[in-house]
């Protein structure tokens, strides 16, 4: 996926309304219909995805994490301190990733 292409989803994904500014490239959303803003850089702003990441369901959570850990070359059935300090030091980017293939919004 492209970047605005992974941006799009993830804000989508936050329920946000999502619309191209009318004079600009920039997409962004309304807030309450009036005021229009660009939604977080996802890909590069770590509290963004982190807000992302607390809006996952516990069962949704736990896949992203393992997502994550199986960069790290996990397959076992337990975690260690190895792989939770590797998916807590995960760039944005990849967080991201991982983010969308766990929600089924990944496209190749």
């Amino acid at each position: 996926m492209r970047s605005l292409e992974q941006q799009i989803a993830i804000a989508e994904s936050m329920g946000l309304k999502l619309c191209q500014h009318a004079l600009t490239d920039l997409w962004g959303h309304t807030v309450d219909g009036v005021k229009w803003e660009t939604f977080p850089d996802y890909l590069t702003d770590l509290n963004a995805v982190r807000a992302v990441v607390k809006t996952l369901t516990s069962k949704q959570r736990e896949e992203y994490i393992l997502r994550l850990c199986s960069g790290n070359g996990w397959k076992s059935a337990e975690l260690n301190i190895e792989d939770a300090i590797f998916a807590e030091s995960a760039p944005p980017e990849q967080r991201v990733e991982q983010i969308l293939k766990t929600l089924k919004l990944w496209k190749p």
